[in-house]
């Protein structure tokens, strides 16, 4: 069988998803939406850059292309659960892209529905679990954490901008805070 006509596995078609790996792999980007939201941004300059012959379909090559990229991806840290379903919604994506599309349509298509993803289902989403959590909220109510995610340090920076008294501690103070308690709210992400 003949050689690929694709380009793309090549460092300069990789770059920023090399880097990206390396954010991951350190922890740089330690939670599940800052991870997606950094995949899908490198993936992003992975389509604009990667060059397809203009005799093949363009979503079946990139349909190989990007699964290398994936890979590269998950292999410097193992992807979560959403990061699954992202990364099958884009695959899928990929997949239903019209032939009848010149590449440029077709990555330019793909791009703006990956925009469209992370602005409504990621920083929309973050930004309504906030804003139920500060109604939740009321002065001098105790707050308890025991792990550290991302939407749940913006609810904190949020009740400080509005000046609301609120106390947040570490674990080691955990029985100061349980005896305090006035009730318990389920965390932002399961109202």
């Amino acid at each position: 069988r003949d050689q690929p006509r694709s380009r793309g596995l090549g460092d300069v078609y990789k770059r920023q998803v090399i880097k990206m790996g390396l954010k991951f792999s350190r922890g740089i980007l330690d939670s599940v939406n800052s991870r997606t939201v950094g995949m899908l941004s490198a993936l992003t300059s992975f389509i604009q850059d990667v060059e397809i012959d203009a005799n093949s379909v363009f979503g079946l090559e990139l349909g190989k292309l990007i699964t290398v990229q994936i890979n590269h991806l998950v292999t410097s840290r193992r992807h979560t659960l959403a990061m699954g379903n992202v990364i099958n919604w884009l695959k899928s994506n990929i997949a239903v892209l019209p032939s009848t599309l010149t590449h440029e349509e077709a990555r330019k298509r793909l791009c703006a529905n990956i925009d469209d993803f992370v602005r409504g289902r990621i920083k929309l989403a973050s930004e309504q679990i906030v804003k139920k959590a500060l109604g939740k909220i009321h002065d001098g109510d105790v707050i308890l954490t025991v792990s550290r995610y991302h939407v749940v340090e913006e609810v904190l920076m949020a009740l400080a901008k509005c000046v609301r008294a609120c106390v947040r501690h570490q674990l080691g103070v955990c029985w100061w805070c349980l005896a305090n308690l006035q009730r318990v709210t389920p965390p932002p992400f399961a109202v």
